[in-house]
């Protein structure tokens, strides 16, 4: 084999080997003041007519899970391991906001509205949502995959 075959089996390999998952966003807001200034605050449609005042800044996003799983058990249900910064700032939200409300949005559509009502300090996070299997799966091999180890 020459160095020519060489380089193009490999780039072939790396083109081949190394397909990226579909992107997918993972937005935990928290519950805002809806009297703040519009600049301050972002209503989401909830269910119907219900809207929910939150931070337009998300808290914790994709960025911040280090490792993502499908609970089998519960249909929907993906169980988040957050990075060791996600895992703080968890900690300090439910310290802070306990009794106030967490929308969660996937690809900015809401999966759930969480109302904290303990403090979370192992940095897990129980995402239950209502979505098909193939999108929960795709929302776990993207989280992943921006969760690996880079070179």
């Amino acid at each position: 084999m020459t160095r020519r075959d060489f380089l193009i089996a490999g780039a072939w390999a790396l083109v081949l080997g190394c397909t990226t998952p579909k992107p997918v966003t993972l937005r935990f807001h928290e519950q805002a003041n809806p009297s703040l200034p519009s600049s301050r605050v972002r209503f989401v449609p909830v269910s119907g007519t219900e809207q929910w005042a939150v931070n337009p800044f998300p808290s914790l996003t994709e960025r911040d899970v280090a490792h993502a799983q499908v609970v089998g058990n519960l249909p929907g249900a993906v169980m988040l391991q957050f990075s060791a910064h996600g895992a703080l700032v968890l900690n300090e939200l439910t310290t802070r906001a306990r009794g106030m409300h967490v929308v969660v949005l996937v690809d900015e559509k809401p999966v759930m509205v969480w109302r904290i009502d303990r403090r979370v300090t192992d940095g897990q996070f129980l995402l239950r949502t209502d979505l098909p299997p193939e999108r929960v799966q795709a929302l776990v091999d993207y989280l992943n995959y921006l969760a690996r180890p880079r070179l």
